[in-house]
């Protein structure tokens, strides 16, 4: 979060499957944390007794909701009251990629996919690109990283990946963003197929 402190009762957008740390550090009079879930899908906390938490969020619409129980010095978590400890709840909405397609064409000549496109989330994140509505591996045209300025781009020559009947495509990102049944490019010149879709 770039170092911005963000009050704890407001919920706070995370992307999804990447990396994140939540400091605590700041709580005033602070000697002893726990950390601990409350809701939503599991999330592996790792060592919850420190001043931060980092893990990775999942790939799901649904919020994290996650505590953290701050102790006063020599106060033991079974000894707290209103003055020596403090909890306080944080709330985490995974946020999916939001994924576009500029060019999506296939040539005959050449077996050529070209796939062109742009993507929200810049860090770490790559897209796949299927032949078709399926995420299925026989009908993948190619990957390819999200460069800084947002852009991507499958080009993938000689391929033995077929056009559907559909004729379209489908493009998921590392970050949870999806594209399902995008239109192939000039219809009329692609080739007779009965792959199904």
């Amino acid at each position: 979060f770039a170092n911005a402190v963000i009050a704890p009762g407001a919920t706070i957008t995370v992307p999804q499957n990447q990396s994140i740390t939540l400091d605590g550090g700041q709580s005033v009079g602070a000697a002893a944390f726990s950390w601990s879930q409350v809701s939503g899908p599991a999330v592996s906390l790792g060592a919850t007794n420190g001043q931060t938490v980092t893990f990775t969020v999942p790939k799901t619409a649904q919020d994290i909701k996650l505590a953290l129980q701050v102790r006063n010095p020599g106060v033991a978590a079974q000894n707290c009251t209103a003055t020596s400890c403090a909890t306080t709840q944080i709330t985490l909405r995974p946020q999916p990629d939001t994924l576009a397609i500029t060019t999506a064409r296939f040539v005959a000549n050449g077996s050529r996919w070209r796939i062109d496109g742009t993507a929200t989330s810049t860090t770490n994140n790559r897209v796949t690109v299927y032949s078709g509505l399926a995420l299925n591996s026989a009908l993948r045209i190619g990957t390819a990283d999200v460069l800084a300025d947002g852009t991507w781009s499958v080009d993938a020559r000689d391929s033995t990946v077929p056009v559907t009947t559909c004729q379209c495509v489908t493009v998921v990102s590392d970050r949870g963003g999806q594209i399902v049944d995008f239109p192939l490019e000039k219809p009329q010149n692609l080739p007779p197929t009965t792959v199904d879709p």
